[in-house]
């Protein structure tokens, strides 16, 4: 009895249990006519201009230096997909003709899904041996311009980061 009573006193002095973290914070981030729902943790960190094939932002969250968010606008009359694949998977100006030796080019990268219309397209996948996950998508929003998000994150991050990447993708297709 008394090792009892010794026990919940020690319960009752300890601090409180855990707390789950507190819900994540949206924004809308606006990068020329694209305006999508981004997690506070990305516009609260690191921000800097984006000029690779296109004009953008790129945002890295202070607490998890392995993930990055870029949003941008791009010209070019290639196709929504084509234009996205050059930003994540390859920069190689053929990669339509070298799409099905991808894997075999590249022997630690993994492409897991593509979307490929007129107007939409999207792709996400793997680098470096399955290390770094990202998703991306693009959209058409006139003969000559189009805008683009996409998202990488380190593998053992993937539990917060592919929700994340979800629901921007749910928001960037409502932007239309």
């Amino acid at each position: 009895m008394k090792a009892l009573v010794f026990a919940l006193g020690l319960l009752a002095a300890s601090p409180p249990f855990a707390m789950a973290e507190e819900p994540i914070k949206w924004v809308v981030s606006t990068i020329g006519r694209s305006q999508i729902e981004i997690p506070s943790l990305f516009a609260e960190g690191k921000v800097e201009p984006l000029y690779e094939f296109s004009v953008g932002l790129t945002f890295t969250p202070k607490n998890y230096p392995g993930a990055q968010f870029r949003q941008y606008e791009g010209s070019g009359t290639i196709t929504p997909f084509e234009y996205i694949a050059r930003m994540l998977v390859d920069s190689n100006e053929d990669y339509e003709d070298q799409k099905a030796d991808y894997e075999r080019n590249h022997p630690g990268d993994k492409v897991t899904y593509t979307f490929d219309e007129p107007t939409i397209g999207a792709v996400s996948g793997s680098h470096a041996y399955g290390s770094i996950n990202y998703y991306g998508m693009c959209r058409k929003l006139d003969a000559d311009n189009i805008i683009c998000f996409d998202i990488t994150w380190k593998k053992k991050d993937r539990a917060i980061f592919k929700p994340i990447a979800e629901r921007i993708a749910r928001s960037f297709d409502k932007d239309k």
